[in-house]
């Protein structure tokens, strides 16, 4: 017996991120994987949810497994974690992105969204030092640069790049 492990159904929910061809090639391989498994597994309720309503396999052929956490990685950070995090993004105040930077993560409407707020009165008054932190490989993005610019705070929004595991609990902690 097969079991299928399918971490989302954005080749079909968003297929316009993707290329027609691997758009293509995903939606073949997905159907056909799903009518040949004795089971698939999905990382989350939503992912399932999202195969039922675009693939339409047999319900009964999904289970839902979480996704488990390297608690050696990510844990309440410690204070000195805190301390190498704030000197890695300059400031004691942030908001962290963590993953790689391409369409389906939605990293544009992030950027907008944190301009936004980090020109509120309120927000600037209490944070004024706040950054938006996007950590992560490059990915396929073709527009954040440009969003990034047009940003009324884009002095404050950093590309960090690859950052090793262990400012991972500082970052996000």
């Amino acid at each position: 017996p097969v079991v299928v492990a399918l971490y989302d159904a954005i080749f079909f929910s968003n297929p316009e991120l993707h290329s027609p061809l691997k758009r293509m090639f995903f939606r073949f391989w997905i159907r056909r994987s799903l009518a040949r498994a004795a089971a698939c597994i999905a990382p989350s309720e939503a992912t399932k949810s999202e195969l039922l309503r675009w693939v339409r396999p047999r319900r009964a052929r999904i289970s839902v497994a979480l996704l488990g956490v390297a608690s050696g990685t990510f844990h309440v950070p410690t204070a000195g974690e805190k301390s190498d995090a704030s000197r890695l993004v300059g400031s004691d105040d942030w908001i962290a992105f963590l993953g790689t930077l391409e369409p389906r993560k939605n990293v544009g409407n992030l950027v907008r969204a944190f301009g936004l707020l980090a020109e509120r009165a309120d927000v600037a008054a209490r944070y004024p030092g706040l950054v938006l932190a996007l950590a992560g490989g490059r990915g396929w993005d073709t527009e954040i640069d440009a969003i990034i610019a047009e940003s009324p705070v884009r002095e404050r929004v950093l590309r960090l790049g690859f950052v090793p595991d262990d400012a991972l609990a500082g970052l996000l902690g």
